[in-house]
């Protein structure tokens, strides 16, 4: 098997394009043309009969909890393309394949497909139910390289689109806005001290949420907009949707500038629906389809919620999920391991990569970028060849250069990676060697 990461095949992009300014692509250029380059090499080798992606799921039987019977089975959340459905000889252990059944008509005994559920009818499986396809492509992506925020910091927050950054200290705030190369500060006290406050952001302002009211500053910390309580030491920002969730008495208020506080449920925007808290501080995610218990997940002495990620910090370390599954990466993981820390905000930029403020317990404040660095693996360097060189093709014509003879080097991998499956479809043996499977 050969693996290889999305950044090494940038930066060997990179350097066969001859670019020696990195930073005239961004990494939003970066990630969307090697995304471009991967599906549709994704969808070739499918469509060209490769089964290395192709993925089984076995059904025990058609019943439901109730242990009734079912007609009905839910096709993977990552379903793409059908291979094939069929159930298991209790013979020889083949796959007999199921006819896909007529689209009307009362006479027939193969299955149908309709709104993402595979449908029976008159149909008894002699064996396991097994169903073979191929996922959808996944989407490649790679870190940014992290960098020092000066400062001190007890909670921290940052927004992506304006790419400004907000720390918060015991009595003051300070305001990085990195575009207009701009810092800011203002003390938060009153006439015996500091005075304790919870931050958040939401659209360009500024909230401090004190016992006393919530103060609202704008990104250059002019006098602010008071707004007086009594409000509990408690906020967060909800996501895309503007306004924070703050609570007085106890009592759960959504705030919006401008407005007055009304009544809400705990939640925070998240994918395509939301993260609330119950009364009894469980957490679940909810939307229109679907509703799923995830307090598991929010074991830990903090958390930062950033769509798609949620960041759990527990005795200095972090955890990570994506999409409610364990990241096999944490915003600290640099060099030769992870650093002690914790995750003081968090917001996924789609166009810097960069979005996790990280304190680290030795060196400071860090920003970091929110993404993993994908791993790629396929039995074959031609694979990683075409990648390269299309990517190399691909930045040259971005920069407006000339391609020269790139074009002929990646048509060339091309045309040797899918003629090297066209002749393993005709060697069976060939095929176990190569993938390590075996498929029937």
């Amino acid at each position: 098997m050969i693996i290889r990461r999305a950044s090494e095949i940038i930066r060997l992009a990179l350097t066969m394009s001859q670019i020696n300014n990195t930073d005239a692509l961004s990494w939003r250029d970066k990630i969307d043309m090697l995304n471009q380059s991967y599906i549709r090499l994704y969808t070739d080798l499918n469509n060209s009969g490769d089964l290395y992606y192709s993925k089984e799921i076995v059904f025990d039987s058609l019943t439901n909890e109730d242990g009734q019977r079912d007609n009905r089975i839910k096709l993977p959340k990552d379903f793409w393309k059908l291979l094939t459905l069929g159930y298991r000889s209790n013979i020889r252990g083949d796959i007999i394949p199921i006819e896909r059944a007529p689209n009307s008509g009362q006479y027939f005994s193969g299955y149908k497909i309709i709104n993402n559920e595979v449908l029976f009818d008159n149909f008894f499986t002699p064996g396991l139910l097994v169903l073979r396809y191929i996922p959808q492509p996944q989407t490649i992506t790679y870190p940014r390289q992290g960098y020092a925020v000066a400062g001190k910091a007890v909670q921290a927050a940052y927004d992506s689109l304006n790419d400004v950054i907000v720390l918060g200290n015991a009595g003051d705030i300070t305001v990085i806005n990195r575009p207009a190369g701009k810092v800011a500060s203002i003390a938060i006290a009153d006439e015996k001290g500091n005075v304790p406050y919870i931050l958040a952001v939401s659209k360009g302002i500024i909230y401090a949420v004190t016992k006393k009211g919530i103060f609202l500053y704008d990104y250059d910390l002019n006098a602010p907009i008071v707004f007086e309580g009594p409000f509990d030491l408690y906020a967060h920002s909800i996501g895309w949707e503007e306004g924070i969730i703050t609570s007085m008495n106890g009592i759960i208020l959504k705030y919006i500038a401008g407005s007055k506080p009304v009544e809400s449920v705990d939640y925070w925007n998240f994918l395509d629906g939301n993260i609330t808290r119950t009364e009894k501080s469980e957490y679940v995610f909810l939307n229109e389809s679907e509703i799923i218990d995830i307090t598991e997940i929010f074991q830990g002495d903090s958390f930062v919620i950033a769509d798609p990620y949620i960041y759990i910090n527990k005795n200095g370390s972090v955890k990570v999920y994506d999409n409610f599954e364990p990241a096999d990466f944490a915003p600290a993981t640099v060099g030769k391991g992870i650093k002690k820390g914790i995750v003081l905000g968090a917001e996924a930029n789609n166009d810097s990569g960069y979005g996790v403020i990280f304190k680290d317990f030795y060196s400071g404040l860090n920003m970091e970028g929110f993404a993993s660095d994908t791993v790629m693996n396929y039995p074959m360097n031609t694979f990683f060849d075409f990648l390269t060189a299309d990517l190399a093709v691909k930045f040259r014509i971005a920069l407006d250069i000339p391609t020269g003879e790139l074009p002929a080097l990646v048509s060339d991998y091309h045309d040797t990676l899918m003629r090297s499956i066209s002749r393993d479809a005709f060697k069976a043996q060939r095929i176990n060697n190569a993938y390590g499977r075996t498929y029937l």
